[in-house]
């Protein structure tokens, strides 16, 4: 990068010590800013939101770049008691960092206060409902699925369980998740599929494909439906 200087004219620069100049603990627009407070006339006075006007940014950043350069102690507030007996407070900016007791340290680190504004004010839109399914990873496996799988006894025959999901999202039984899975958990305690150590147990795809809990909902009969209510 090729640097092109002007010719100096007497009266018209601000010197800075380089040490300022590339100072790696100011942000850009801190460096701006103390730049451009140093170029102003001794005992020039100024706030905070003139500074915001100036800079064309929202108060409460302007007061955290000065919190900025304050940490880094190139600013500090003063205060005094005025001749009214009023306390008043003023910005005092030096060309060279001095120590100042809000910087952070190993022993002291710096804890600060989150800055104060206006929330912004609108009405809210309607809620929308959304399946518990939906998500935005395509190969997400379906809550009542990963509940079936699950909860299949271990045999022989549990196995292909990427067909199962094949089967069980094409034929749209996540919604029927509640139905299949109580059946799935009555029928483990019927001596049908626990005796000889569950040989008996079909696979699941072949559960699935069957709808064997075909009519589990549509009765709370225990007679009809005997694992209505289980759990």
């Amino acid at each position: 990068m090729a640097i092109v200087r002007s010719p100096r004219k007497h009266g018209t620069f601000t010197v800075l010590s380089n040490s300022v100049l590339l100072d790696s603990r100011l942000s850009m627009r801190a460096l701006g800013l103390l730049v451009r407070l140093l170029s102003r006339p001794d005992n020039w006075r100024t706030n905070s939101e003139t500074l915001a006007r100036e800079f064309s940014c929202g108060r409460d950043q302007m007061r955290t770049t000065l919190k900025e350069l304050s940490d880094c102690g190139y600013v500090r507030l003063v205060k005094s008691n005025g001749d009214d007996g009023r306390i008043a407070s003023e910005w005092h900016v030096f060309d060279d960092g001095i120590e100042s007791d809000n910087a952070p340290g190993p022993e002291k680190p710096y804890v600060g206060e989150p800055a104060t504004g206006k929330p912004a004010s609108g009405k809210s839109g309607p809620l929308t409902k959304t399946d518990l399914t939906k998500t935005d990873n395509k190969d997400a496996v379906p809550i009542g699925f990963s509940e079936f799988w699950s909860t299949w006894p271990v045999s022989n025959r549990k196995g292909g369980k990427a067909e199962c999901l094949k089967v069980w999202t094409s034929r749209h039984l996540e919604k029927s998740a509640d139905v299949i899975v109580n059946h799935v958990k009555y029928m483990t305690t019927t001596n049908d599929w626990a005796k000889n150590f569950g040989e008996f147990i079909p696979a699941p795809v072949v559960y699935l494909r069957g709808a064997r809990w075909d009519g589990a909902s549509d009765s709370s009969d225990p007679i009809k439906n005997p694992f209505a209510g289980v759990i």
